[in-house]
């Protein structure tokens, strides 16, 4: 019994305590200065995976690589200077920052497999005004009926009112 209690108060500290640790950035409002993304990537001899990344401009990637199989492997970007070894078991990681729209692609010479980063642009902020800012007030009038002829329907439906309790 005292043993399922000492269980239950470690499981629950261990799970209080890893709700604090992930949510330590949200508590003390830490901010990065560029966007922060991390990626994890799978070399094999068939290829990459995944073999595409999408990101967007301005981004700081951080790559983890592993590898697949007995024969070594490795990840390749040219343009941001990044070579990391692929091998089983073993995690390696690398940082790059993507500051230009397009596609960078990375590669193994030795494996000779390729994969792509797409480096998407950010979206431009759209200036919206509110809608409280008019000084005209504009009522709505339905249209589906012409003024003059809901004025002769309204003068019939009364005179066959009349004519029929005459």
């Amino acid at each position: 019994m005292r043993k399922m209690q000492l269980r239950r108060l470690v499981s629950l500290y261990l799970g209080i305590l890893s709700v604090f640790t992930l949510a330590s950035p949200i508590i003390r409002g830490e901010m990065f200065d560029t966007p922060y993304r991390e990626v994890a990537i799978v070399a094999t001899s068939e290829g990459f995976y995944p073999k595409s990344i999408q990101i967007f401009e301005g981004e700081r990637v951080k790559f983890f690589l592993t590898g697949i199989g007995d024969k070594p492997l490795c990840f390749v970007i040219p343009e941001q200077s990044i070579f990391l070894s692929a091998s089983l078991g073993k995690v390696s990681e690398g940082v790059g920052y993507f500051k230009n729209p397009g596609i960078v692609k990375f590669n193994c010479p030795s494996g000779k497999i390729e994969g792509k980063v797409v480096v998407l642009p950010k979206r431009k902020k759209i200036e919206r005004k509110t809608a409280s800012t008019r000084k005209v007030v504009r009522v709505w009038r339905p249209k589906d009926v012409p003024t003059g002829l809901a004025q002769d329907s309204e003068e019939s439906a009364d005179k066959e009112y009349d004519e029929e309790w005459k």
